[in-house]
């Protein structure tokens, strides 16, 4: 792992963050994780103070019920991902559309700094956005693996600083999420 970067631990939430939709998990993850206030969190995600600390005290119960549908747990890290995330970086790098398709899921959630969370059916769709996020960092920067609050992430750098990450969730062998950090004052944690 990049040392620019740190792994974040949740011990008393890390068993319920994969029961969690991506928005819980975001705010949950901001406040235990990262100590941000409530306001801080809601300009980050685009939602009210009032709403962040529903969705909060909600994945603080225990045995909560994500409102949103799982397909899968997040599974702990193990040398495959490793693997996993090198062939996508690989394949994403050089455009490879149809060497992407097989490492990604038939689903694919994705998510972008602001954007809502999107959910693409298509793995030629998905394998466009994938490429477009590598080319989005510019042939300057140096993209590598790293890991980022417990899941596999790309990390991109551009004259040593930190220029983006993709947060990757990994099920069943292929990428079925994608969450870019590119936003300044959204890397501010990571760096």
């Amino acid at each position: 792992m990049n040392a620019a970067l740190r792994t974040v631990t949740v011990p008393a939430g890390a068993a319920v963050l994969g029961r969690l939709s991506p928005t819980e998990r975001a705010v949950f993850v901001l406040r235990e994780s990262f100590s941000y206030g409530f306001r801080e969190i809601a300009g980050m995600l685009d939602l009210s103070e009032a709403s962040c600390r529903r969705i909060h005290r909600a994945a603080r119960r225990p045995g909560m019920r994500s409102p949103e549908p799982r397909r899968h747990r997040l599974a702990p890290l193990d040398g495959r991902h490793d693997e996993i995330v090198d062939r996508f970086l690989a394949t994403a790098a050089q455009g490879d559309l149809d060497g992407l398709e097989p490492i990604l899921a038939d689903e694919v959630v994705a998510r972008a700094d602001g954007e809502e969370t999107t959910l693409i059916h298509d793995r030629k769709a998905a394998a466009r956005r994938a490429a477009g996020l590598l080319a989005g960092f510019g042939t300057r920067a140096e993209v590598e693996r790293g890991e980022v609050n417990g899941q596999p992430a790309l990390v991109a750098r551009v004259d040593g600083e930190l220029a983006g990450v993709i947060i990757m969730e990994i099920a069943d062998g292929r990428v079925s999420a994608l969450w870019s950090v590119l936003s300044p004052a959204r890397l501010a944690p990571l760096r």
